[in-house]
């Protein structure tokens, strides 16, 4: 007896703790404490720092209500944005204790990392609970995630812990440039000096009653002084024969999903690794017949071009190279 009472007591404090006055007395003991787990989905892409999603420390956010299996209509919200942190040794804990109790039906919805602004939750009945991410701006880095789970309880025991399976939410693009010794001659390698992106949204609003849900972007954004995304070489990146990745690492690209604008553009500063210092500028539309025009939620994409031999063997005023189209035996996106 003394035991059943401080499970009582433990649960009164816990539910408190959240924030929440309106969750009912319960017409039954508790069961098990409400644990969780974290993955991300087999279906989805690798995140882009794998190690970071488990690492110690890492933390996500959930959101959860609960209802009588007999009555949905009267809904309770048992987590409201609780932090979830990972031991780094696949445990995952927050404070205080919220436990299982029989004959409710528990809703699952939760955003990986913690640190994102923005989140609200609409309660609701059932699988109608949804999160919204607002105006999020993907230039920050973030590999931004969201996972779901349902969970009917009928009656008390051991249950086991909310397993949450993240999916992505944003499109990873990056680009591979290559030196074709075909067409520049044995030896002459491609030296890239900087490369930006302009013309595509970097801000969007995500809705999703799930892992899955939908983006609504926001304005392309980039003038032909500002670019979107930029990576720079000082020294001179250069492109190997069998391609050479930019906008990687620290400078990945984690784009919202969208349709990609037909004023979406690549430019390029380079020069020749024989001939001096001379630099070329030049730029191509990426958005094209022949070229991925939609970036889906959880896909990786990466764009293939090469710089060939007009760019380097002829002597044009750069000005002349300033717009050169995609299908151009000069520059092409393969």
């Amino acid at each position: 007896m003394i035991y059943r009472l401080s499970i009582i007591a433990a649960l009164f404090l816990a539910l408190n703790a959240c924030g929440s006055n309106d969750i009912p007395e319960p017409d039954s003991e508790p069961g098990s404490p409400l644990c969780f787990s974290a993955s991300v989905g087999d279906e989805s892409r690798a995140p882009v720092a794998s190690s970071d999603f488990s690492a110690a420390g890492s933390a996500f956010r959930v959101w959860a209500t609960m209802h009588s299996v007999d009555n949905g209509s009267d809904v309770t919200t048992v987590f409201d944005g609780t932090e979830v942190t990972s031991d780094g040794k696949g445990v995952w804990s927050y404070d205080g204790v919220q436990y299982w109790f029989p004959m409710q039906t528990y809703n699952f919805r939760a955003i990986w990392p913690a640190s994102v602004e923005g989140v609200t939750f609409a309660p609701a009945a059932g699988e109608d609970a949804s999160l919204a991410v607002k105006d999020f701006d993907v230039r920050s880095g973030i590999d931004l995630m969201a996972a779901s789970d349902r969970r009917e309880i009928a009656k008390a025991g051991e249950e086991a812990a909310v397993a949450l399976k993240f999916r992505h939410l944003l499109t990873r693009v990056s680009f591979r440039g290559r030196s074709d010794e075909s067409l520049l001659g044995r030896g002459r390698r491609v030296i890239l000096l900087s490369a930006a992106i302009y013309g595509v949204a970097v801000t969007g609003t995500w809705t999703g009653s799930d892992g899955k849900g939908a983006w609504t972007t926001g304005s392309p954004v980039g003038s032909a002084e500002v670019p979107v995304y930029k990576v720079e070489f000082p020294d001179g990146l250069e492109l190997s024969t069998e391609g050479t990745d930019i906008f990687t690492g620290k400078d990945v690209i984690m784009a919202i999903p969208q349709v990609v604008p037909s004023e979406a553009r690549i430019v390029i500063e380079c020069r020749y690794n024989v001939g001096g210092a001379h630099t070329f500028t030049f730029e191509a539309a990426f958005s094209t017949a022949d070229a991925q025009t939609e970036w889906k939620a959880g896909s990786s994409l990466r764009y293939p071009f090469t710089v060939a031999s007009g760019v380097f063997f002829s002597t044009p005023d750069v000005a002349d190279w300033v717009e050169i189209p995609v299908d151009s035996p000069d520059f092409k996106i393969e």
